[in-house]
């Protein structure tokens, strides 16, 4: 079961996925033709397409990971301001029973 799990976890279906775009664009790539134009019909066109689609991904990963980070900064800090404020009406009411 931990096996299954782990084959369909985010992070390895998306690394399937980009290995087979990359597949994609390496052996299907030369066959793209616009006209007289031949976009991907070099290895470095290829390469450089590859290079690009990863590059743009790990960039999304990150602002993933630093928006994930800055959210869980701010509820921490909030949770920690709902805890003030709750201790010292739980102080004040206390009082006022006494």
């Amino acid at each position: 079961m931990a096996l299954v799990a782990w084959l369909v976890s985010p992070l390895v279906l998306t690394l399937l996925g980009m290995s087979a775009t990359g597949v994609l664009i390496w052996f299907a790539g030369p066959l793209l033709h616009f006209g007289q134009f031949d976009p991907l019909a070099t290895v470095e066109a290829r390469l450089l397409a590859i290079v690009a689609l990863l590059s743009i991904w790990g960039v999304i990963a990150l602002i993933s990971v630093w928006m994930d980070r800055r959210r869980n900064a701010q509820m921490v800090e909030q949770l920690a301001t709902d805890a003030e404020t709750g201790a010292e009406a739980s102080a004040e009411l206390n009082s006022s029973i006494a």
